[in-house]
């Protein structure tokens, strides 16, 4: 529903994107926060059990979390998408010049709208992964995972402008980041706070790159 909620906003008042999902993150954090608070005096709690959706977000495939074979899994359908199939091909007309693609036909508007939407799917599914191997619920877990989010986007090649990217170059973002944050929270000579100064350098670095990037293709457009 936020995806949804998020799309058709976007669309109908013509604002940026990222602050429409901005407002929205702050928006369901606080009230979540708030709420949780007022009826429990706490943010976090402990859940159910449910051993069918354990099985399916929380188990154990030999060493490794089912957690990774949910990301291969994204990561391999979103690859397929963008490579082989029209709705790909949609993607990046609409990401590198909207105006240009609906006059070619393309659905602008549902594209936009269902990409925030799968967004919102894939954020729901690392929610479930999380919560059920924990067997807890955190409103104020994931605090900054947006920003996380970006600069992953961001260091796999993607274009902050739209149009050029690929699923390889963010699966290579997010693993580094993975390898980093594991360095960082599980080696007890470095303090955890620095991954913070990592994530906030990484973001910089990346962007003045992701300019020159552009220009390159763009011919300094």
């Amino acid at each position: 529903m936020c995806g949804l909620f998020n799309g058709v906003v976007t669309h109908v008042s013509g604002i940026s994107a990222f602050i429409i999902t901005l407002a929205t993150n702050f928006v369901v954090i606080g009230a979540t926060m708030g709420f949780s608070r007022l009826i429990a005096n706490v943010t976090s709690s402990s859940i159910v059990q449910s051993e069918s959706a354990r099985a399916v977000f929380a188990s154990k495939w030999g060493q490794a979390n089912i957690s990774i074979l949910w990301w291969i899994g994204f990561a391999l359908a979103c690859g397929w998408i963008l490579g082989k199939t029209t709705f790909g091909n949609w993607i990046y007309a609409t990401g590198d010049n909207r105006e240009a693609a609906r006059a070619n036909g393309v659905p602008v508007d549902g594209v936009r709208i269902a990409l925030f939407m799968g967004t919102a799917l894939c954020a729901t599914i690392f929610a479930a992964c999380q919560v059920f191997e924990t067997n807890s619920a955190d409103a104020a877990k994931g605090n900054l995972k947006e920003l996380e989010a970006i600069a992953i986007a961001v260091v796999g090649g993607t274009l902050m402008t739209g149009g050029f990217g690929s699923v390889v170059g963010v699966a290579m973002g997010a693993v580094t980041f993975g390898l980093v944050a594991n360095a960082v929270f599980f080696i007890p000579q470095i303090d955890g706070s620095y991954y913070r100064v990592f994530v906030g350098l990484v973001l910089l670095t990346a962007v003045f790159l992701n300019d020159n990037l552009r220009k390159r293709i763009t011919g300094g457009l």
